[in-house]
């Protein structure tokens, strides 16, 4: 077993949303790590984008002046707040939402002039994240999850994945899903398996932001969307 793993890939999805920020293909660096949990994972983020920034920063002063960009620095550790701190905020700004309803474009908004800087947002509602999402053990209605955010655009999820196969089968069905069509999935966990936690790293999106672009389109080489598959 490999305890530390990372992929820099394309993915694919039939993406109903055209905006700004979304494609049907798009690169994607993730992580898994075993023994660690959602904090270790979101330091090892940070870090990542600490170094990434202070690297482009070094070696990358000629394009950045042709962009008319100026990247600073980031301290860490970045700021993080629950998922609850955020619904009070929007609350405060005259957006009233219910435990478990998602932030919008518009809510995300609100947040990012608030926080007009890299943050997280931790501990969204189980109900609302993937299957293999660990719920946090004093309270299951609260998972082990995480965005990291540039003002009001979301960069990367991630968390504690569920280690036990009895409990990612109840998740399972009690997100509609068949169990009998997770069975390869499910195997490995018979095998046992460790804590373990992980990320995606939307690397369109950070490019967007590292370079002060508006559209995902202007950072991708042939971007692909609901409209155009070729070239």
């Amino acid at each position: 077993m490999f305890e530390k793993v990372f992929e820099i890939g394309p993915f694919f999805r039939a993406e109903e949303s055209h905006t700004r920020r979304h494609v049907s293909e798009f690169t994607s660096v993730d992580i898994e790590m075993a023994f660690a949990d959602i904090y270790d994972v979101m330091n090892v983020l940070e870090r990542l984008l600490a170094y990434v920034i202070e690297t482009v920063i070094k070696n990358n002063a000629e394009e950045l002046s042709l962009l008319n960009v100026t990247l600073k620095p980031i301290q860490l550790p970045l700021k993080r707040f629950t998922y609850k701190e955020m619904l009070e905020e929007l609350r405060k700004e005259g957006r009233v939402l219910n435990w478990g309803d998602d932030f919008g474009t518009e809510e995300n908004r609100i947040l990012g002039k608030k926080h007009p800087y890299y943050y997280f947002i931790t501990h969204f509602p189980t109900k609302t994240k993937p299957f293999y999402i660990q719920p946090c053990e004093e309270d299951p209605e609260v998972s082990e999850s995480f965005d990291l955010m540039y003002q009001w655009l979301e960069l990367a999820s991630g968390g504690t994945r569920i280690s036990d196969r009895n409990l990612l089968e109840k998740r399972l069905r009690e997100q509609g899903l068949n169990p009998e069509s997770f069975k390869s999935h499910l195997a490995v966990f018979d095998y046992g398996m460790p804590v373990h936690a992980g990320w995606g790293l939307g690397f369109d999106r950070l490019m967007m932001v590292l370079t002060r672009r508006t559209n995902i389109r202007e950072v991708i080489l042939f971007p692909r969307d609901k409209f155009r598959l070729e070239p």
